[in-house]
């Protein structure tokens, strides 16, 4: 089973766009909840091409063609799981623009990609990610991803989300847009 990559992904941006991502991740709305195959859908063409074969060190692996689109379009196995909503949605005064912040985790690696054509889109996405393993965290935001390897604690070896300051650095971004939004 992969490292679970978990996630707390802030969206804000042109409302049509940002309530519709909240009705396909919202649990309360949606029974399967999906991101990543909303924002950069696989063709169904993928789906009948045959599985790869590639050599890893001496053994000879077999790649089925959907595996590998997701890694190489959303940089994850499969879409989000365990989605959370955390801030429910709140819209700026005209309706024009929108906003919420979610929790979820994927397997393996954050879904860059993904936020990155978001972004490309004029939304902006603010996301903090830490991999249950240890191995990595980050954080993206204004379209820049930043990944390191974290210092490891001699305790128990692994930091909590406050140790992270996953929720500080969230609520001082709302905060700041909420006063820049008016």
């Amino acid at each position: 089973m992969p490292n679970h990559c978990d996630q707390t992904v802030y969206l804000h941006g042109a409302s049509k766009v940002v309530y519709e991502l909240y009705q396909y991740l919202s649990p309360e709305l949606c029974n399967d909840p999906r991101f990543c195959s909303v924002i950069s859908p696989m063709p169904l063409q993928v789906l009948l091409d045959p599985v790869t074969k590639r050599m890893h060190g001496q053994h000879e692996l077999e790649i089925h063609s959907a595996h590998e689109w997701r890694n190489e379009n959303w940089n994850t196995k499969w879409d989000v799981c365990e989605v959370e909503i955390e801030d429910k949605i709140e819209f700026s005064e005209d309706k024009d623009t929108a906003w919420f912040t979610f929790r979820c985790w994927t397997a393996w690696a954050p879904p860059v990609p993904v936020w990155d054509k978001l972004f490309a889109m004029g939304i902006e996405v603010q996301a903090e990610y830490v991999d249950e393993g240890g191995w990595f965290e980050g954080e993206y935001a204004l379209g820049q991803d930043n990944c390191w390897r974290p210092e490891i604690e001699e305790d128990d070896g692994v930091a909590s989300d406050e140790e992270f300051g996953l929720e500080d650095t969230i609520d001082v971004f709302k905060n700041l847009m909420k006063e820049t939004m008016g």
